[in-house]
């Protein structure tokens, strides 16, 4: 890229480690002789170091003070893939860079023989770890798929797979227990199948070999040859036919890491480069390169774009440099033709020879050096609108005047940026200022998928934040330029228990209560969870956000047992709220928890917490940062099993089912089913708690099989989860009430969390109190009142009867009556 550039190598760590010694190495590029003389400074540093899901911290600072001081700072965006917030980062200054792929890559092939209509060459990648086909020779056989799929088990088919290619999905478990199994079952060679859009890549593993070939071949490959099963499919491995991949051009490496920037909610990645199948210098190698790939070879190919600028404008400072190149990057697709969101890709794919001859550059007028127009996390609940303003430099010599406009890369009906005057002039080596309005309407706020993006990651079902973003144009006669903006978005309810008279009014078997709500939500399809209260906390009030996350507000749990007949087949719940938001429900960032005691001898049998399938099925570690992933469960651990295992889904549904806010909120729900706690007939009664590094509450007793609160919801798969703008039914069975601990006239009190509400109103504890029937619904029981009144219809709670200002019950000389709920949310108490 720039090939007479001076390269100064900086090593902070080896192979791995820690980055402690990076903000020596940018003290170093500051003032390379340490003379106190900063003239001398690295014009570039390149950055290849970070970690995932981190909050900005001194390295930040350090990166930011070299920006200040002249040296333009670009950085590795990571490799964790298309998950929300797993980005590395550091200062906004700096340029973050994504990893595309070019037109250029070519790959090996596998020839479809039969059936007649799919005839031809696919392309394939061999795996590192197998047998190579250049010591097995070619290798042509009948295609048979694995069952399962995925082949993360052993294969129920293996006399279907015996002396055939086993043709396997990707995803869930190791590539290297995929294909061992194959083997086992008598399968000559493997095919996998990629799992998410772009190229097969070369299969690794941890360690181990297998004695058969294997390669991968695309996911949409993949589809075509699973059509055609059944019409003796067969394929040949080990051509020599090279195909080419012109259609990859712009399109982003799989494994680029996706922003926004964590616990800000900035916008990155600010760039992509090509850094897919890169040949670049090999230490020691001598003359010859190395074949490598990741956001690591695409940070160098900005580093280079940036000498390049400098060279030819030696003036320009690190927030113009940084322009140019984002005001001029081109839009990266995916092999769909939809284009990537600005948290994969930022600007686009860098184009120098742009960058070097632009003429205009854009930036945001409050963060110049951030160059794109970032809202961070935006709750909404009401109408919504905000002012910000961009500042265009004209770097030439003649006027420019250039035309507003908006291309909506993930569009939102409910959100629109305008500008005052959609036409802006700029004088010669001037500026201008263009003011812009954001207005967003909750109502038509949708919550929903961006076409890039799978409903499913590593196998197991994805939840995703919610954002609008895209790009500002401004077109002029000589050249158009552009920025990202990008916003993160939330619903921000206020249901809440209406006000009012709530009471049991049956005292014997399973009494139905209903726990009417009140209040609005912009979303369409709000969701409430109700628990059987177990223990509620103070808050701390602490005023980082990360503290208030890991602060216990209240904990609650529910089965679904008598609805499904029996434990046997039933699934038990945790309801928790906290006093603030995770942004990402991983444990190694909030560290939350419950103890389960199933022998009630005060010992922890079975601990659960959360955290992504990724570092379960792979790792087994639910602390390894490079393996988390999009999809969230909960994680069931004991002291007797080698490793933890996934129990259900964290909030019970995916995002592609139901929609339930689980990012940036502070209440979720977990789920394990009876079986995988050891639980069954005879064997029902627990109790739990819960802990954390902040507080571990008492034991709580819980009988799984006959809860006292029922709040199971048929239409919701039997889940305590129920629609939030509709009365909840549950149940109370007073015939359950000494198994879950409660004493002779004490009755549970359901928790509620309010998965769509704003922060401060998402969870509630209701009390309930006994009252008997009442016929009439008036809110006065009707013992009571045939004993004051002559008949049923006399008077109301409402009522004033004798006309003294106070409502009836007040009035009356047996003094206050029972069936008043008490609604307590927070420390906030209030009852009729």
């Amino acid at each position: 890229m720039a090939p007479e550039a001076k390269l100064y190598a900086l090593k902070v760590f080896g192979c791995s480690g820690s980055t402690g010694l990076s903000v020596d190495a940018m003290e170093w590029a500051a003032d390379p002789d340490a003379d106190g003389d900063l003239s001398d400074r690295l014009d570039v540093v390149n950055l290849s170091l970070g970690r995932s899901y981190s909050r900005p911290s001194f390295e930040n600072n350090a990166a930011a003070r070299l920006a200040n001081l002249g040296s333009v700072v670009v950085r590795s965006a990571g490799n964790n893939g298309n998950n929300f917030y797993a980005l590395w980062s550091m200062d906004g200054r700096e340029i973050t860079v994504a990893n595309s792929m070019d037109d250029g890559i070519e790959n090996n092939s596998i020839e479809v023989t039969d059936p007649a209509v799919i005839r031809g060459f696919y392309e394939a990648v061999e795996g590192a770890f197998t047998k190579q086909l250049d010591v097995t020779g070619e290798i042509t056989g009948r295609v048979v798929y694995a069952d399962p799929p995925r082949a993360c088990d052993d294969l129920k088919n293996a006399a279907a797979v015996n002396g055939n290619i086993a043709l396997i999905d990707r995803g869930v478990c190791f590539f290297l227990d995929k294909v061992r199994r194959a083997k086992e079952a008598g399968a000559r060679a493997v095919l996998v199948v990629n799992n998410e859009g772009g190229p097969p890549i070369a299969m690794g593993t941890p360690g181990g070999t297998v004695d058969i070939p294997a390669m991968m071949i695309t996911l949409r490959d993949g589809a075509k040859l699973k059509a055609h099963l059944g019409d003796g499919l067969l394929v040949k491995l080990g051509g020599d036919v090279m195909i080419g991949g012109p259609e990859l051009g712009d399109q982003l490496s799989p494994g680029s890491s996706r922003g926004p920037e964590y616990e800000t909610h900035w916008l990155k990645p600010d760039i992509a480069a090509p850094g897919f199948n890169i040949h670049s210098a090999w230490a020691g190698g001598g003359a010859a390169p190395m074949l490598s790939g990741g956001t690591s070879m695409a940070a160098p190919h900005v580093a280079g774009a940036v000498a390049l600028l400098l060279e030819r404008h030696p003036a320009w400072t690190p927030t113009i440099v940084k322009a140019a190149l984002m005001n001029t990057a081109v839009q990266t697709r995916d092999e769909n033709g939809a284009p990537y969101p600005e948290t994969r890709t930022g600007a686009g794919r860098l184009n120098p020879r742009l960058a070097i001859n632009t003429l205009v550059i854009a930036t945001d007028a409050e963060s110049p050096w951030r160059v794109s127009l970032s809202f961070g996390l935006l709750e909404v609940g009401e109408p919504h609108l905000a002012k910000r303003s961009i500042e265009l430099t004209n770097l030439g010599a003649q006027p420019w005047i250039g035309t507003f406009a908006v291309s909506n890369t993930l569009a939102n009906a409910g959100v629109t940026l305008k500008a005052a005057n959609p036409t802006v002039a700029i004088p010669a080596n001037g500026k201008a200022t263009v003011e812009l309005t954001l207005a967003i309407d909750p109502a038509e706020v949708q919550l929903a998928f961006d076409a890039t993006t799978p409903p499913e990651v590593k196998g197991g079902p994805r939840h995703v934040a919610h954002e609008a973003s895209g790009q500002v144009w401004f077109h002029g006669e000589s050249a158009s330029v552009h920025l990202p903006f990008h916003m993160m978005l939330r619903p921000a309810g206020e249901h809440r228990m209406q006000a009012g008279r709530v009471a049991v009014r049956q005292l014997e078997g399973v009494a139905p209560v209903v726990l009417p709500l009140a209040g609005a939500n912009p979303y369409r399809a709000p969701l409430v969870s109700v628990f059987q209260f177990g223990y509620q906390s103070p808050s701390r009030g602490h005023g980082i956000r990360e503290q208030a996350a890991r602060d216990l507000r209240a904990v609650g749990a529910a089965s679904n047992a008598p609805e499904l007949g029996g434990i046997a087949d039933a699934t038990l719940f945790f309801g928790i709220a906290m006093d603030g938001p995770w942004i990402v429900p991983q444990s190694f960032l909030s560290n939350l928890g419950i103890d389960v005691d199933t022998d009630l001898d005060g010992v922890t049998d079975y601990e659960l917490t959360h955290g992504s399938s990724g570092d379960v099925l792979v790792s087994g570690d639910i602390t390894e940062r490079e393996l988390a992933d999009d999809a969230y469960f909960t994680i069931i651990d004991s002291h007797e099993w080698e490793k933890p295992k996934l129990g259900g889904i964290l909030n019970v549904f995916s995002s592609a089912e139901r929609e339930t806010s689980l990012l940036n909120n502070s209440v979720m729900i977990y789920s394990a089913t009876a079986a995988d706690l050891g639980l069954g007939k005879g064997k029902s009664r627990i109790q739990y708690r819960f802990s954390n590094i902040t507080e571990t509450t008492r034991w709580i007793p819980f009988d799984v099989a006959n809860p006292a609160l029922r709040t199971a919801n048929s239409a919701l798969g039997h889940s305590p989860v129920h629609a939030a703008d509709a009365p909840v039914v549950v149940g109370v069975d007073h015939d359950a009430l000494a198994g879950n601990g409660f004493e002779e006239n004490q009755l549970p009190r359901p928790l509620l969390l309010f998965h769509h509400n704003k922060a401060g109103a998402r969870f509630e504890i209701v009390r309930l109190v006994a009252t008997g029937a009442d016929a009439d619904d008036d809110g006065l029981p009707d013992d009571w009142e045939r004993r004051h009144f002559s008949g049923l219809d006399v008077a109301g709670a409402d009522s004033d009867f004798d006309g003294d200002s106070f409502r009836t019950p007040r009035s009356m000389p047996p003094g206050p009556i029972r069936g008043i709920a008490t609604r307590i949310c927070g420390s906030r108490r209030r009852s009729r």
